[in-house]
């Protein structure tokens, strides 16, 4: 890999409330990969990434990618549904999904599931694929059991607001964070 080692998935990356742990360390490791990309290896870049690229790496690569892309353009179709860095960060997103099955069954990870856990419906689903039947629930009752917590929570806010009550608005983040958490990362191709 040309940025070194990735982030690990940790047991402390799972303590959060309100995000999924899966996506926060992909989001890490797709951030150091754009600050330095092995451009000689991307031939196909979707224009996420392109944008990504531009933002984030030093302008030296992305110069000598951008350069390469559009010589290729003018010799041969450079119209790809593949995208290079999704491949490599669905790859990633594999190992990271994998990691964390084999650390479901440790005592302090089911209590942090049962009591706080939080997970991307995308990775919730993916997960369940690789833990034993006996843990599976786990993972579905916890994405359901947070999502009827925030429920109340906003019920809760709303009814403040209606009784005239001051409302305290930290929860709007939280939902916020965990209905945009919902999706995933949404890698392309």
């Amino acid at each position: 890999m040309p940025n070194g080692d990735a982030p690990r998935l940790k047991t402390g990356d799972l303590f959060s409330d309100d995000a999924c742990p899966l996506c926060g360390v992909l989001k890490e490791f797709q951030a150091s990969y754009l600050r330095q990309p092995d451009t000689a290896l991307l031939a196909n870049v979707c224009g996420f990434h392109t944008w990504m690229i531009a933002k984030t790496a030093e302008a030296e690569s992305a110069a000598a990618l951008y350069l390469r892309l559009l010589d290729r353009g003018e010799t041969e179709d450079s119209q790809s549904d593949r995208c290079d860095v999704c491949d490599h960060m669905r790859r990633e997103e594999n190992t990271r999904l994998k990691e964390f099955a084999g650390q479901v069954a440790r005592p302090e990870v089911l209590k942090w599931l049962q009591q706080r856990g939080t997970f991307c419906v995308p990775h919730a689903q993916a997960l369940v694929m690789y833990l034993p039947e006996s843990l599976q629930n786990d993972v579905l009752l916890a994405l359901k059991k947070r999502r009827a917590e925030l429920r109340k929570k906003l019920v809760d806010l709303v009814q403040d607001a209606h009784g005239k009550r001051p409302v305290h608005g930290g929860v709007l983040g939280r939902v916020a964070e965990y209905l945009v958490a919902q999706r995933g990362l949404g890698l392309r191709s």
